[in-house]
């Protein structure tokens, strides 16, 4: 009888002004019913938690220049803190001009089909402010769908969503979304913690009509996903989105970020990242085009990623500075860290990587002497200004934090048995190396090479034992 009356009040509210209504879990505080407009039962309670949201007036809305739809406005509902059982999917319905806060709430769907189980189908400058919502299905936990669901048609628009945390039950990596944003979905906010145990956490969907784009993300975190992050584009489908997100790639095989998006700005925080040789940190797609991304911490040796982007538009800040697109219908190369001598790790050998055809190059892809050039890069060459001449940088504590589980997991290599002379040569050889490479600019091999010289004067041992007398004896300067 609740929820019929509900439902009434909600089609009939045509002449009201406004609306606010609270609702209370079957388990929330005493306190807590007795302010409550309604009380869910904890068997059925998707019917009643939609209705809440049909109470303010329906109304004819402008959602875009000359394009209107109807939806209801000027509300104000709250879900009080407690455990909510939805038996259905929850479709909210079109709001404009409205806020749910809901906070403080779980929201369980059991259903292990492939539906979602919440699903916003239209919104206008609007607020949703979720709890934690778990799902068992293969659907979306949380989903931004504007059809089949809506009509007439309303996109989602202008709207801020949030929520505490998505989880997968259980969280295993594998089956369902965490968040589904479906065209079209545009001038959104999107922030949310605690995204986990998915198939894909986020999931930006490229099928339809319409676009993504002009969206604002910000995510912390995404975590035991097999996708953290996927992102669909091709023809300006999706682009110049604004992404903050904290993320990691902890399980073998998985990927933390992988775009086919246009324009987008990246800034990454790369959590732990497996040392699985299929697992990527960023994987960028062939259609990628003109985007920006900064990873922090700096991608390390074996943080695999892979560009496969047929366009030379995309940026690359805090990755090797060669990154550069690999040839299309190829697989792309692995970028490797400029590690230092006898300090860092050598890059693997074609036998230590996976032999599927999903794997990325080895030092047999492009360019083959970058990798055992890269490797060698000596500690000289790498210090800023500001690094004195006995000191190693070390970089073991921050390689410590990205990877949890203990010390570096591999050996440095052991040094190479060299004369002095032999050693000056080594270095001038692999400056011109770097220099042909692009590793190193014109004026910093120059510099460089200055460097080394200079050095090895200062070290070379005196052959005449006489010399210094002489020196001393025909110098102009000398005393006496």
């Amino acid at each position: 009888m609740v929820l019929m009356l509900l439902a009434g009040i909600g089609y009939m509210a045509v002449d009201v002004d406004a609306a606010s209504w609270v609702v209370a879990a079957s388990n929330s505080l005493a306190s807590a019913k007795a302010k409550a407009d309604a009380v869910c039962d904890g068997t059925n309670d998707a019917s009643l938690l939609r209705a809440s949201l049909m109470l303010g007036p329906y109304r004819q809305t402008e959602f875009d220049d000359n394009a209107y739809t109807m939806a209801y406005a000027a509300q104000s509902v709250e879900w009080l803190a407690g455990d909510y059982y939805l038996n259905e999917t929850l479709f909210l319905p079109q709001v404009v001009d409205s806020t749910l806060y809901a906070e403080g709430t779980v929201l369980h769907y059991a259903s292990t089909d492939s539906s979602d189980a919440v699903v916003i189908t239209g919104s206008l400058r609007s607020r949703f402010r979720f709890g934690r919502i778990i799902s068992a299905s293969s659907g979306a936990a949380l989903a931004a769908k504007d059809r089949p669901y809506t009509n007439p048609f309303m996109p989602n628009i202008m709207s801020v969503i949030s929520w505490q945390g998505l989880q997968k039950d259980p969280p295993s990596g594998s089956g369902g979304y965490g968040f589904w944003a479906k065209k079209h979905f545009v001038v959104n906010k999107i922030s949310g913690t605690d995204v986990r145990g998915f198939g894909v956490g986020i999931f930006c969907d490229a099928d339809g009509e319409g676009t993504i784009d002009t969206n604002w993300w910000w995510l912390s975190y995404v975590r035991g996903c097999g996708t953290d992050i996927l992102v669909q584009g091709g023809g300006g489908s999706v682009n110049s989105q604004q992404w903050n997100v904290n993320v990691d790639a902890s399980i073998d095989g998985s990927v933390a970020v992988d775009t086919a998006a246009s324009d987008d700005w990246w800034r990454i925080i790369m959590g732990d990242v497996s040392r699985a040789p299929t697992t990527r940190s960023l994987v960028v797609r062939s259609a990628a085009d003109g985007n920006i991304f900064e990873v922090t911490p700096a991608l390390y040796f074996f943080d695999g990623y892979e560009n496969r982007a047929n366009s030379a538009r995309n940026l690359f800040a805090m990755l090797p500075r060669n990154a550069a697109p690999a040839p299309p219908g190829t697989n792309a190369h692995l970028s490797w860290r400029l590690a230092e001598d006898n300090d860092g790790p050598t890059p693997p050998t074609a036998g230590q990587q996976s032999s599927s055809s999903s794997a990325v190059r080895t030092a047999k892809g492009p360019k083959p002497e970058l990798a055992s050039i890269a490797s060698r890069v000596p500690k000289w060459a790498r210090k800023s200004p500001s690094t004195k001449d006995d000191e190693v940088p070390d970089d073991t504590s921050r390689q410590r934090r990205r990877n949890h589980q203990g010390p570096v997991p591999y050996e440095p290599a052991p040094p190479a048995a060299t004369t002095p002379q032999s050693a000056i040569q080594e270095k001038l050889r692999l400056l011109s190396s770097l220099l042909k490479d692009q590793v190193i600019s014109a004026d910093e091999h120059r510099d460089l090479r200055q460097r080394v010289l200079h050095k090895a004067m200062e070290a070379s041992p005196r052959s005449d034992p006489g010399h210094q007398a002489t020196k001393d004896k025909n110098s102009p300067h000398r005393k006496g």
